[in-house]
C-alpha cells in the first residue's frame, strides 16, 4: 500500500504504571526460594536491578569510531520490559552476543565471517521478541508520522479492546521524538510496536539510523521495517523494480539497525507488483549470496502485506502467501526466517460486503491464534483509522476500522471476539 502520510502534533510523556508479576526462576537456581524471594522485592529494585547495566554505556564519541555492543540477552530484557514488565535475565551462555559493526565501508565490512558482519550465528525463531499473550493479532496504526497524544490515547485503548498485540506504525525517516508516546503507550498496554522507517520511495535513509535505534529500543521497539513494496513502481517513483538498488539501500540500513540493537525487516513485498513478489525474493536472496550478504539474515525479519481480496483464506494467492515466501527462503538457507504482516486484511468493495470481511479478517485472526506457522509472528489490518485520526489521505477512508460515524462493523466484531 503506497502511503502518504500527514503529520500532527508531537507528543508529551506520561507516568508508567506498576509492573506485572516477575516470569519463571533462571535455570540452576533453587525454584521455590526463588520464586518467594522475587514476590518479596518490589518493582522498583527490579527495575533498577535490570537495567544497572544502562550506567555502564556511553554515547557515540563520533558516528563510526565507536558503536554499542548490545547482546541479545540485554535486547530481550529491555523489549520483555517494554510489552509486559520484568523478566529474569537468561544466563550469558544461554544467549550468543551481537559483535558490534565494523565502521560503514571500512575493510571488515567487505569481508566475510560474522566478525565482518556483526552477527554471531542466526537467531532462532524462538529467540525474537515478542509480546506477552502473543495472539498473532496485529492492526496498523493511522498513516502519519507523528500523533496527537489525545488520539494516541484514543486507539490504543481501541486496539486493547480488539486485543491486538502488534501495531505497526510509520516514523518520519530518523526523526527522533515525534513517536515517543505512541510507544510509551503500546508497550504499557502489552503491544508489540513495529516501526516503518518511512522514506519517500526508495531513498537513502538520511541522518543517524544507529541513534534513532538506540533512542527507540530503550522505549521498547525491536523491529524496524527499512523501505516498502520496492517491486512496485509506485514506492519506486516510477522507476522498474530493481533488486541491486533495493540492496545497495537495504544492506547498510540493516548492518546500521543491528549495530545498535535492533532487528531490520526486509521491505514488504507487493503481492501486485510490476515484479512478481516470489520472484523478487528469489533474486534478492541470490543477489545477497553473490555479495556475501547473506549473514544479515542472521538477525532479519521479512515484512509481509497478504491482502485478501475477495480471496478465500485457503487460497495460497492470497492470505497463506507467507508459506510460498516461507518455501523460497528455506530453499536458500535451510531455515525459516521470522515473517511480520505490516499490512493485509480484507476491505469491503464491490466483491466483498461487510458482512464477508467481517467473517475473512475475523477467520484470519482465528488461524493466528490457533494455527499459525511458528515463524509466522502476526497478521496486520490496515488500518486502525485514518481521517478521525489526523490521516489525510481520502484513498484510505475506506479501509479504516475507526471513522467519524465511530466504529465499523469490523471493530465491533473483533472487541467482542478480543
Amino acid at each position: 500500500m503506497a502511503d502518504r502520510p500527514a503529520a500532527v502534533a508531537p507528543v508529551a510523556n506520561r507516568q508508567q504504571p506498576d509492573l506485572p508479576a516477575p516470569g519463571p526462576t533462571r535455570p540452576g537456581r533453587d525454584h521455590a526460594f526463588g520464586a518467594e524471594l522475587r514476590q518479596a522485592t518490589s518493582a522498583y529494585r527490579r527495575k533498577v536491578d535490570q537495567t544497572s547495566f544502562l550506567r555502564s554505556l556511553q554515547p557515540l564519541a563520533t558516528p563510526l569510531s565507536l558503536r554499542w555492543a548490545v547482546e541479545e540477552q540485554l535486547q530481550r530484557i529491555i523489549c520483555a520490559n517494554a510489552a509486559a514488565g520484568y523478566t529474569p535475565p537468561v544466563a550469558e551462555s544461554d544467549l550468543p552476543p551481537l559483535v558490534p559493526l565494523s565502521a560503514a565501508g571500512g575493510a571488515a565490512s567487505r569481508t566475510s565471517g560474522p566478525e565482518a558482519k556483526g552477527i554471531a550465528g542466526p537467531l532462532s525463531l524462538d529467540r525474537f521478541p515478542r509480546p506477552v499473550g502473543d495472539n498473532g493479532r496485529g492492526v496498523h496504526w493511522i498513516p502519519t508520522l507523528r500523533t496527537d497524544p489525545e488520539v494516541v490515547d484514543q486507539f490504543v485503548a481501541e486496539a486493547v479492546k480488539m486485543g491486538m498485540k502488534w501495531v505497526v506504525f510509520l516514523n518520519d525517516g530518523t526523526n527522533i521524538g515525534d513517536n515517543d508516546y505512541l510507544v510509551r503507550q503500546l508497550t504499557r498496554n502489552g503491544i508489540m510496536p513495529v516501526m516503518r522507517v518511512y522514506t519517500d520511495g526508495l531513498k537513502p535513509i538520511e541522518g543517524d539510523l544507529e541513534a534513532l535505534v538506540r533512542h527507540y529500543r530503550a522505549l521498547g521497539v525491536t523491529y524496524y521495517q527499512l523501505y516498502n513494496e520496492p517491486n512496485l513502481m509506485v514506492e519506486t517513483h516510477g522507476q522498474p523494480p530493481d533488486v541491486a538498488r533495493y540492496l545497495d539501500l537495504w544492506v547498510p540500513a540493516a548492518r546500521r539497525v543491528i549495530a545498535a540493537g535492533g532487528l531490520p525487516g526486509i521491505g514488504a513485498l507487493s503481492p501486485q507488483g510490476e515484479m512478481d513478489d516470489r520472484q523478487f525474493l528469489r533474486e534478492m536472496l541470490d543477489e545477497m549470496d553473490r555479495r556475501g550478504e547473506l549473514q544479515l539474515l542472521d538477525r532479519t525479519w521479512l515484512a509481509v502485506h497478504n491482502y485478501t481480496g475477495p480471496r478465500p483464506l485457503s487460497d495460497p494467492d492470497g492470505f497463506l502467501r507467507f508459506r510460498q515466501y516461507d518455501e523460497i527462503i528455506r530453499a536458500k538457507l535451510g531455515r525459516s526466517l521470522p515473517m511480520v504482516g505490516t499490512e493485509g486484511g480484507t476491505h469491503v468493495s464491490t466483491h466483498v460486503d461487510e458482512a464477508a470481511q467481517v467473517q475473512m479478517v475475523l477467520g484470519a485472526y482465528e488461524y493466528m491464534a490457533r494455527e499459525r506457522e511458528p515463524y509466522n509472528f502476526a497478521y496486520t489490518y490496515w488500518i486502525i483509522a485514518n481521517e478521525v485520526g489526523g490521516g489525510r489521505d481520502p484513498e484510505f477512508s475506506g479501509h479504516a476500522l475507526f471513522t467519524a460515524q465511530g466504529p465499523s462493523r469490523l471493530a465491533r466484531a473483533l472487541a467482542a471476539s478480543a
